[in-house]
């Protein structure tokens, strides 16, 4: 099968190889890629030359089309193969969800709120939907409404880690940390060996800065490198959280323990960034990381 690089085609092209089309789009599904140009490219060759040729397939094609179109704001494309999907699945959860898209492409918002919340009226369940309401809400800039809807959300579905995520985001986007540390402790309970969630939940306690916090972000720091070693952003966290706990320690012990592991940190992360940077750029490394205060 050609890569994607190898794949050139414009809007008018000539094009033959609709075997190389079609497993190209079904390479992008298969490791949900975003490559939206491409696929409407590609896509709109197959279905308007080769459509006989797809079998059933022609409907993933479809979709798939719809989606891409929709990202590069190609809303004419999207109309045309959403058409074909809802004269053919016309009670489809998943048509009844292209054609709110479709909606929120437009920028027809109201519309589209007064649509989903008609689905939701026969289907309350739907996170799909819900969470396409979550979407509005925080493209029109209503992180309240956003949470209040997720929070909606999680009173179903306890067990749906993608929304305490987002609702995560959205407590730290308002400054809620305690709330948004709730949110990143059941995403750790859900997968502890998640290194990113031991990040997310360090960073937070950083940035509330108390003793307390400030061990607890220590602790899921340090987890979150054994997790990835290479994950900088973690190195540089642990870091930062030693020097700033460094100036709220009072026992000897725990104040010489706390140093060791920052000035460990400051090590590493020179050690690092000498394979990658030149002396003048070292040289102002060094100099940022100063040593924790004794």
């Amino acid at each position: 099968m050609a890569s994607i690089e190898e794949v050139h085609v414009s809007d008018d092209a000539e094009f033959t190889d609709w075997k190389t089309a079609r497993d190209t789009l079904r390479d992008i599904r298969e490791t949900e890629r975003r490559d939206s140009r491409v696929v409407v490219a590609l896509g709109k060759i197959l279905i308007d030359k080769y459509s006989n040729k797809l079998g059933d397939e022609v409907w993933t094609v479809h979709e798939q089309l719809v989606m891409a179109a929709l990202d590069i704001g190609d809303t004419r494309r999207a109309e045309s193969s959403f058409g074909c999907l809802k004269k053919r699945f016309s009670n489809s959860k998943r048509v009844k969800k292209l054609e709110g898209l479709i909606m929120e492409g437009k920028e027809d918002f109201d519309e589209a709120l007064e649509y989903y919340e008609g689905i939701l009226k026969d289907d309350p369940t739907n996170t799909i939907i819900s969470k396409r309401i979550v979407a509005i809400h925080k493209a029109r800039g209503d992180t309240a409404l956003a949470i209040t809807k997720l929070t909606e959300i999680l009173e179903i579905t306890m067990a749906d880690y993608e929304s305490w995520s987002e609702l995560a985001g959205l407590y730290i986007s308002q400054h809620q940390y305690d709330k948004a540390a709730f949110c990143l402790e059941e995403l750790i309970l859900s997968n502890p060996h998640n290194y990113i969630f031991h990040q997310r939940y360090a960073e937070v306690c950083y940035t509330q800065n108390t003793t307390e916090s400030l061990e607890i972000a220590r602790k899921h720091y340090a987890t979150s490198l054994k997790l990835k070693p290479s994950n900088l952003r973690s190195l540089y966290g642990l870091y930062q959280t030693g020097v700033s706990l460094g100036k709220h320690l009072k026992k000897k012990e725990a104040k010489v323990r706390n140093d060791d592991i920052a000035q460990w940190c400051m090590s590493q992360l020179l050690e690092t960034y000498q394979e990658n940077c030149n002396m003048e750029q070292l040289k102002v490394l060094e100099n940022f990381l100063k040593p924790p205060s004794k």
